[in-house]
């Protein structure tokens, strides 16, 4: 947990995120491994690694230790409050959100300079926790404890994908420790500066606009600019005849209607990944949890139209350029998909 090492004296890949771990006090590690031996026993054998040369040789790792490796227990800084420290620890330490929501070079070292400024997870991208964050409305304490509490905030979209497990989690820890993580990375976050509300303001507006006018069979009149682009009408089209009967009055849990799409952020991250996860595989409530619910298109669309209308949410929703990446992330999808199923 420390020093990344096992009881054979073998340096640990970072996988393990001992990089995290290592600030952990000796009184949570005592209480960890605790916990941990007073689990069920099972019987399992480890699979090998599968590491291709020369990320196979296991030796390697204590060169990439010296590089990047900072060992050492989290120090609380004085000129801020007990709650801030406490954030600090937990998001740092055992929390280890920067093992996802930063950056990482080619070795696989976190970019310490990019602290929380977006990673990846598990094909997922994890947006920027700093003031880089692309949410369309800036979070604040209250908000992240609400959504980090419950996977909803009335402004932001549902937790999905890695980050659902997470906040699961999350509801068997205290009140004040989840406040406590809040506290801080919407400090981290910063106060928004005038552009950024401006963005806002616009989100706002463009969701109440459609809200008010309700579901709409065609789209193309919003954007008349647009009313050339074939790709854009076709995925006009679609977001009409599946997504738009949920999401264009807002969410609103009567109904069970969904965010306005013009308020999330898997539109305006800098990757398709996201979105095209949750077109694809959909968002369910964990078995046997009630929940709110969107089925997955990954039988239903092809890929060009899943393209269409990821090209058109972009557009209308993100008020942004098309990702250039789109095409890759739908093939990564597929294929991802095609080893699970072939297993």
């Amino acid at each position: 947990m420390r020093e990344g090492v096992d009881r054979e004296g073998r340096h640990l890949y970072p996988v393990f995120p001992y990089e995290h771990f290592t600030k952990i006090t000796d009184e949570d590690l005592r209480a960890l491994y605790a916990f941990v031996m007073t689990r069920d026993s099972v019987r399992a054998e480890t699979p090998p690694n599968e590491l291709v040369f020369p990320f196979n040789v296991r030796s390697l790792i204590g060169a990439w230790k010296v590089l990047y490796f900072e060992p050492g227990v989290f120090r609380p800084d004085p000129a801020q409050s007990a709650q801030w420290n406490r954030g600090a620890y937990l998001v740092d330490g055992v929390g280890h959100c920067g093992a996802c929501h930063t950056p990482r070079n080619r070795l696989g070292a976190e970019k310490k300079r990019e602290y929380l400024a977006g990673g990846e997870a598990e094909n997922w991208h994890a947006p920027a926790l700093n003031a880089a964050s692309p949410a369309p409305v800036p979070w604040t304490s209250a908000q992240l404890y609400q959504y980090l509490r419950t996977r909803l905030d009335d402004l932001h979209a549902i937790a999905a994908g890695p980050m659902e497990p997470v906040v699961l989690n999350l509801r068997t820890v205290s009140e004040e420790d989840v406040k406590a993580i809040a506290a801080y990375v919407a400090a981290t976050m910063g106060t928004p500066g005038p552009d950024r509300r401006k963005k806002t303001d616009d989100a706002l507006m463009h969701a109440r606009r459609d809200e008010a006018v309700g579901v709409r069979a065609d789209r193309i009149d919003r954007d008349p600019a647009r009313a050339g682009d074939r790709a854009f009408q076709n995925g006009a089209a679609i977001y009409a005849g599946a997504w738009a009967v949920c999401h264009d009055i807002g969410r609103n849990a009567s109904i069970g209607s969904g965010l306005h799409l013009a308020l999330g952020s898997a539109m305006t991250i800098p990757t398709s990944s996201n979105l095209i996860h949750i077109i694809l595989e959909g968002i369910a409530p964990p078995d046997g949890e009630p929940g709110r619910w969107m089925p997955g298109y990954a039988e239903a669309l092809s890929d060009e139209q899943v393209k269409e209308l990821v090209t058109y949410i972009r557009a209308y929703f993100g008020r942004s350029p098309p990702w250039p990446d789109v095409d890759e992330e739908i093939k990564k999808f597929r294929q991802v998909n095609a080893k699970l199923r072939a297993r």
